[in-house]
């Protein structure tokens, strides 16, 4: 009968994993595409994009999240004060899916999920998510508090 303990046990912790991910991928698909929203929007109303201001308004991210925004775009501009990294740092890319994003895969480091476009499935963003008080949150993204071996790859 012992021997069943452990299996039980290790089928629970898999089964909770698979939860996990579930939410992890709820979360990071409704930023990604809130951010796709908030890029379209800015461009057809022809306004600068102040996303700073709206990683600030959005609950799904943490503060972390932003401090790792504005320094990865200081980065860019101490480089290049005109274009900084000419790229979007949290999609680690200058273009992006239409149609916004859906879950590929989730990673087997905890917290990591990696996004798929929906009209464009070679397009890939990898979002690491972390449990905190007020619920699952956008903690990185595109090169935003991820390691380059986790970071999507692009041709």
């Amino acid at each position: 009968m012992r021997p069943i303990i452990p299996v039980l046990f290790l089928l629970l912790s898999s089964l909770a994993r698979c939860g996990d991910c579930k939410e992890q991928a709820r979360i990071a698909t409704t930023f990604m595409n809130q951010y796709v929203t908030f890029r379209d929007t800015s461009v057809r109303s022809g306004k600068t994009m102040d996303v700073v201001a709206w990683l600030k308004s959005n609950s799904l991210v943490t503060e972390k999240y932003i401090s790792g925004y504005q320094a990865e775009e200081a980065k860019g501009l101490a480089q290049d004060p005109e274009l900084g990294w000419d790229s979007d740092v949290i999609l680690d890319s200058q273009d992006y899916p239409d149609e916004g994003f859906k879950l590929l895969r989730c990673l087997d480091q905890d917290g990591y999920v990696v996004l798929q476009g929906v009209d464009w499935p070679e397009f890939l963003v990898t979002v690491r998510l972390v449990s905190t008080k007020g619920g699952v949150k956008v903690v990185g993204s595109g090169v935003i508090n991820i390691p380059k071996h986790l970071q999507a790859k692009h041709d």
